[in-house]
């Protein structure tokens, strides 16, 4: 594996790893709270996961520099089908 995949793969693996952290639960929950529940793509569906609207923020995920841009606003709560067709567009 060439160094900038190997940086790659530590990159996701970091972030999998911020995504079990009671910082992201709680970034989570707040996102949850403010859409009261419902999906902010369709508005119909129940939301049920959290999307981040911008490209991830600058440094490792969890890190400082990380969590100081990571804004509520930029957050956005969906449902899992609204959730796939971002995600599903954008690597297209």
């Amino acid at each position: 594996m060439r160094h900038a995949e190997s940086e790659i793969v530590s990159w996701w693996q970091r972030y999998e790893a911020y995504l079990q952290t009671p910082t992201w639960a709680e970034k989570r929950r707040m996102v949850l709270r403010r859409a009261h529940g419902i999906c902010e793509g369709c508005g119909v569906r129940k939301a049920t996961e959290v999307h981040h609207r911008t490209p991830y923020p600058p440094g490792w995920p969890g890190s400082k520099l990380w969590l100081r841009h990571e804004k509520l606003f930029l957050l956005v709560a969906l449902c899992t089908e609204c959730h796939q067709d971002l995600h599903s567009s954008t690597s297209q």
